[in-house]
């Protein structure tokens, strides 16, 4: 088994074409399609349960779910 097919969620065997996508892009590019506006909150939900120790943080809470609460003012 080669170390990227060991490290990907081995629970998760029909994968949505977000999670395919969100795979095919690797932790550079996903962290980069977050940061450029180009992940819907389907991928940002898959991304976070697919890679939860990728997902930016702000004081432990995930950082889009921050953003949102505070654009609420």
């Amino acid at each position: 088994m080669s170390h990227a097919a060991a490290s990907l969620p081995f629970c998760l065997p029909n994968l949505s074409p977000s999670a395919t996508r969100l795979d095919q892009l690797g932790r550079k590019g996903r962290l980069a399609a977050y940061r450029g506006g180009q992940l819907d909150r389907h991928d940002l939900a898959t991304w976070a349960a697919r890679f939860p120790d990728e997902v930016p943080t702000v004081n432990g809470e995930v950082e889009w779910i921050g953003l949102a609460l505070v654009d609420l003012d």
